[in-house]
């Protein structure tokens, strides 16, 4: 072998290595970015779980088309089914959102992206509703990136400017909040309907003071712990308003059980925090004063609540808030609210339903607030999981050795598509 071979083989090796050195950095950044964008998925989530499938970019084509509707007719303008990128994301107890990058013509000639159109991705029961579409031409073509959020988001679009006092199951608000809106036919939306919940969730009082619907729906189902969502038919362009609750999969003898651990070889990374930061377990709840200066206030013991024993020493942790609510108390210090249904008109709040919703408040107030050990981790689906994580799931997450067992929520689930590439990701949260 002539130093002139022996050169060019020394040659080759160096850009061999050089090859590889690069490829292993590149898969450490993408790791990287994958742990920070699944960490940035939810704030304040309890549980983080990032979940990665690779497929065949025909497959996915196949399977996630995108079907355009027209809000106001109903009509479908047709079906996108080539994109360079595409993120959904669906949460457990607040609205999704949908964002994707598509060739500008890929409906015919006659229609084009427009904030306002439903889109529906193909074989899902949700739909979204696009709020920004942008345009953009580039040397190899143009193209159009929408956004938008599930069709839970339309309830923002409807407030309550009526004091109302709610009381009866969390279900039972909702849909008799939700009947005395959508009774003014101008305030009505196509198709809309909402599924009976009237046994979902537990018994509370609720006031509302000029709130959207939706920001009423999510904290009424927040304090039973439920999940909301809005079905939609292609078939029909029909929305429907659902209440749920998530399956029990926490107990090994659970009919599907989930069990998150390092031991199990389904955690990839795992991190455990106990804090008692921002924990609260006793409220005092300031509510309006009447016009002889006579102030509302209770205090509300959550232990007391839950055990039967008052919180005390240095495992009580106190918070005062101030209720207001816009003119709900008159003269001699008695609440104004509609009853629910009552179709116009006011009359008096007794002071049990008063001091109810001041209650109920602080108790929802301080389910947010509620201690326990923090954990995140990224995770790869596979066998030891069990069947796939879905929305609403209560899972276990476990480290024996860090001696932490706690259950934790799916609260968002991502699917991210880029240029060939999928990635799932599961965010857990409190219960």
């Amino acid at each position: 072998m002539n130093r002139t071979t022996k050169l060019l083989l020394t040659i080759a090796f160096a850009v061999g290595l050089a090859a590889i050195g690069i490829q292993f950095v590149s898969a450490i950044v993408r790791t990287w970015d994958a742990v920070q964008s699944v960490r940035r998925l939810d704030e304040g989530t309890r549980v983080e779980i990032l979940m990665t499938r690779r497929r065949g970019f025909t497959k996915e084509r196949t399977d996630m088309g995108l079907w355009i509707f027209d809000a106001k007719s109903n009509a479908a303008l047709g079906i996108i089914d080539q994109y360079s990128r595409l993120n959904s994301m669906r949460r457990y107890d607040a609205p999704g959102e949908i964002e994707f990058t598509a060739p500008l013509t890929p409906l015919d000639d006659s229609s084009r992206l427009s904030p306002g159109q439903i889109v529906w991705p193909q074989h899902s029961d949700e739909a979204y509703i696009l709020d920004t579409v942008t345009l953009t031409r580039r040397h190899g073509g143009a193209e159009a990136t929408a956004k938008g959020r599930s069709l839970t988001a339309l309830l923002e679009r409807r407030c309550l400017p009526d004091v109302t006092y709610y009381t009866g199951t969390a279900g039972f608000i909702i849909r008799k909040m939700t009947e005395d809106v959508f009774g003014d036919a101008a305030r009505a939306f196509p198709g809309w309907s909402m599924t009976q919940a009237d046994g979902l969730g537990e018994t509370a009082a609720y006031l509302t003071s000029g709130e959207t619907l939706l920001e009423a729906v999510r904290i009424i189902c927040g304090g039973s712990g439920l999940g909301v969502r809005t079905a939609f038919e292609p078939a029909s362009c029909a929305m429907r308003l659902e209440l749920y609750e998530g399956a029990d999969r926490f107990d090994e003898d659970a009919l599907d059980p989930a069990a998150l651990d390092p031991e199990y070889d389904n955690f990839m990374e795992l991190t455990a925090v106990d804090s008692s930061e921002g924990f609260v377990n006793v409220m005092y709840v300031i509510g309006e004063a009447d016009a002889t200066g006579v102030t509302k206030k209770i205090a509300v013991d959550n232990q007391l609540e839950h055990t039967g024993t008052r919180a005390s020493g240095l495992d009580r942790f106190e918070r005062a808030v101030r209720y207001a609510a816009a003119s709900v108390t008159d003269g001699s210090g008695s609440a104004i609210g509609k009853p629910p249904g009552s179709g116009g008109g006011s009359s008096q709040l007794t002071n049990t339903q008063y001091t109810g919703t001041l209650k109920a408040f602080a108790l929802n107030e301080m389910r947010a607030c509620a201690r326990g050990v923090t954990v995140s981790g990224t995770i790869e689906q596979g066998e030891r999981i069990g069947s796939e994580l879905t929305l609403g799931d209560i899972v276990r997450v476990r480290a024996r050795r860090w001696g932490v067992d706690t259950a934790a929520r799916v609260r968002a689930l991502e699917v991210r598509y880029d240029r060939g590439v999928i990635t799932r990701r599961a965010a857990l949260g409190r219960i």
